[in-house]
């Protein structure tokens, strides 16, 4: 209605020079009946009808009806997928409701209303938009994969049979540290100087609660440390408790059974129902069961994931070390942990023995048996969107029935997916948006209306809503609303329009519960108004729920 005053102010300015005047005489009665909150006032709106007829030429359908068939609007609920609940929820957890008063009051306090918040507002207004129609606008589901390094092979000699050689890989680390030499030799790092001996030890004493002197004499203290020895059915010494406290599950298990067996030998003597037979030969069981052989010690030393970083210096010396190093066995288990049959077996490769290349010998790093990375099926693409779950099935069906369709969008990146989704739907289409050239516009209308195996083409509703005839499509969706209801409307003609002999079906997606059915409810009381006021129709009371930008967000506050 403020929009309608300005026109008319511009027509006439003398006569509608108040816009309060016009709010008091029209507006009011008009927006509360179109509201349903008051009944309309019949002369006012004639009064209303009666100042506009002159300047107004309208030629409506109706005029032509016979020759146009019909048109049937449909709204389809769409309900929202498990991970738009997700975004849905986290930003409608993000909404300050206090934040929004406070811009309600400011720009109601400003003259003319303040811009920033209008355009902050209507930025949250459209990420809640983004979330239903697909998730990927908010958050895009990109190809992922770990970093993964090769298992560790340890390196065997070469083994022949036949014809063929089995060798193994030499596992490397990817990354390498580059030591200068001078820094090698002098032994420390730049800026760090080494601490020193006195130093040391002084700490080791002060600190370390591990010392046998500090052991011994903390048991005997009341309330020491290690008073609970006392108490304990053990005789170890003070070095032992230490060996026991640092040792892994197979080396105490070691020391238990070691110590039982002493503890046994000891009372044999006068033990006379015992037998000695038995007794020794369930010690060198237990023995032989928990000696610390190197294969069976690997086992309780979990597998590192990685390569240690490798260390590289020119230097003889240092390079002589790193070979002692890599040949220790019980370091590199500590280390790398025991790498099993099945393990090996990944790291050896049977070859032939001819025709080789001497790159083939060179240290490579090994590779996973199978791919680690992450591509997001298509499939997917549809299961994150209860919209693009309900147009699937339904295009399915339209492609059956030998339709063709029109879908516009209101955003043109949700038309870059709907283009990944025909491709894996293997459907025939053309594009028309804002960034199409206007030979290419005239090119695409005019397959559109002469190839009929064209089934689906995909517009902006802003773009593709005006000034082309698109009547070879007997199907509209509306893939997302537009607060004007008048733009929608212009988006149907393009295809519900003089030459049309077929009926129109209009698809409207909605997804429930959400922002979108109160922006729907918003345009539909535009358009009764405008039906009210300029066209004269009749209003049928219907349940709308009329609320601003602000409005809009508190619902989901």
């Amino acid at each position: 209605m403020q929009e309608l005053w300005a026109l008319l102010h511009f027509i006439m300015p003398t006569l509608f020079d108040s816009h309060d005047e016009f709010s008091d005489w029209f507006s009011k009665d008009i927006e509360s009946h179109a509201e349903n909150k008051g009944t309309l006032n019949e002369h006012q709106l004639g009064r209303l009808h009666m100042i506009l007829k002159p300047f107004m030429l309208r030629r409506i359908k109706k005029h032509v009806q016979h020759e146009l068939g019909d048109k049937i609007e449909i709204e389809l609920s769409c309900h929202l997928s498990a991970r738009q609940r997700n975004l849905y929820r986290t930003l409608r957890e993000k909404i300050s409701l206090a934040e929004l008063l406070r811009k309600v009051e400011s720009s109601s306090s400003s003259n003319g209303g303040d811009s920033d918040n209008v355009d902050s507002l209507m930025n949250l207004v459209m990420q809640f938009r983004k979330v239903c129609n697909h998730p990927e606008l908010f958050e895009r589901a990109e190809a992922s994969f770990p970093f993964s390094s090769s298992y560790f092979g340890m390196a065997a000699s070469l083994t022949r049979e036949g014809d063929t050689l089995e060798y193994s890989y030499s596992t490397r680390g990817m990354a390498r540290f580059h030591l200068p030499r001078l820094l090698y030799r002098d032994e420390g790092y730049t800026g760090h100087g080494r601490p020193s001996t006195i130093e040391t030890k002084y700490l080791d004493r002060l600190m370390n609660i591990w010392r046998d002197d500090y052991v011994h004499q903390s048991s005997w203290e009341a309330n020491g440390a290690f008073a609970f020895l006392r108490l304990a059915d053990v005789e170890e010494t003070p070095s032992m408790v230490t060996r026991i406290f640092h040792g892994n599950l197979l080396e105490r298990a070691r020391i238990h059974a070691e110590m039982e067996r002493k503890k046994a030998a000891r009372h044999a003597a006068v033990d006379d129902e015992t037998s000695p037979l038995p007794r020794e030969l369930v010690s060198i069981s237990r023995d032989t069961a928990l000696d610390p052989l190197p294969c069976v010690i690997g086992c309780y030393h979990p597998r590192a994931v990685s390569a240690p970083c490798e260390l590289v210096c020119s230097d003889t010396r240092f390079a002589q070390e790193q070979q002692a190093l890599s040949l220790d066995m019980e370091l590199v288990t500590a280390i790398r942990g025991q790498a099993g049959t099945a393990d090996y077996l990944r790291c050896t490769e049977a070859t032939s023995m001819t025709a080789q290349e001497p790159s083939r010998w060179a240290a490579t790093p090994l590779m996973q048996e199978l791919s680690t990375i992450y591509v997001p099926p298509l499939a997917r693409l549809v299961q994150d969107s209860g919209k693009l779950q309900r147009l699937d099935r339904l295009l399915a069906e339209l492609k059956a029935g030998g339709h063709r369709v029109l879908i516009y969008f209101q955003m043109t990146r949700m038309i870059d997916l709907m283009e990944e989704y025909l491709a894996y739907r293997r459907y025939t289409y053309l594009r028309l948006d804002g960034s199409s050239k206007i030979e290419d516009r005239r090119d695409m209308v005019s397959d559109w209306q002469t190839k009929d195996e064209i089934f689906i083409f995909l517009l902006s509703t802003r773009a593709g809503g005006l000034g082309i005839n698109l009547t070879a499509a007997d199907t509209v969706i509306f893939y997302d609303s537009d607060w004007n209801p008048t733009v929608d409307q212009q988006a149907m003609d393009r295809a519900h329009r003089l030459g049309q002999t077929r009926q129109v079906t209009v698809y409207r997606l909605i997804t429930a519960g959400t922002i979108e059915e109160r922006i729907l409810n918003r345009a539909k009381q535009k358009d009764e108004i405008q039906k009210v006021v300029i066209a004269g129709g009749d209003f049928r009371p219907v349940e709308f729920k009329s609320r601003e930008i602000v409005s809009l967000l508190m619902e989901d506050a």
